[in-house]
């Protein structure tokens, strides 16, 4: 009975990261004179409801997300807004519209209305998992031994979610559509491992 069920031991590891972060890039690309889309601005905390930003690029009659922090809808698109144009900046001694103003712009706050948003500032879904081996050692002659051994990785076949869509699409906008990629010798979903050595 003891060379059976005995003398068994067990390891569990718990793994957690934090999410990957990740940018949201507007959609007027060239027109702050950046040549290259900027990222967004942040107008609402990132909670679900609200209302489109009139800068959002939002088509018209979207509805905002009730819940966020799901797969269906990681963040919420109508928290954020394209930069403000170039064009809304005019040159001293040039009368301005409502919503221009007049140049140069130099504080922060105003240059980042035009320069767009932080970069990196939104991160992705977290990951966890429990590894698990479990294991036994058999004397089989003087110090000689055998051992058998089973590792289970993703114990709980826990998904880990990738980043979700970069774009203020409304439709896709904030849609986890794949799972992290861990590399080709780390297993994805829950996998088992036996092996068996012997120590001479």
């Amino acid at each position: 009975m003891n060379e059976a069920v005995g003398g068994w031991s067990t390891t569990l590891v718990f793994t957690a990261q934090t999410g990957n972060p990740f940018s949201l890039y507007s959609d007027n690309s060239t027109a702050n004179g950046l040549g290259s889309a900027p990222p967004l601005v942040k107008v609402n905390p990132l909670n679900g409801g609200g209302s489109p930003s009139t800068s959002s690029g939002l088509p018209a009659g979207y509805t905002c997300p009730a819940r966020v922090g799901t797969p269906q809808q990681w963040y919420n698109p109508c928290a954020f807004a394209n930069p403000r144009l170039g064009s809304d900046i005019v040159a001293p001694g040039t009368t301005p519209t409502v919503s221009q103003i007049v140049g140069p712009v130099t504080d922060p706050a105003t240059v980042l209305q035009f320069a767009g948003g932080l970069l990196l500032s939104n991160y992705g879904p977290g990951m966890h998992q429990i590894n698990m081996s479990v294991f036994k050692n058999l004397t089989t002659w003087h110090e000689q031994s055998l051992q058998f051994r089973a590792d289970i990785f993703n114990l709980l076949n826990t998904p880990w979610f990738a980043v979700p869509s970069y774009g203020n699409d409304g439709a896709c906008g904030g849609q986890i559509t794949s799972t992290r990629q861990t590399g080709n010798f780390t297993p994805d979903a829950r996998f088992i491992q036996f092996a068996m050595t012997y120590k001479f």
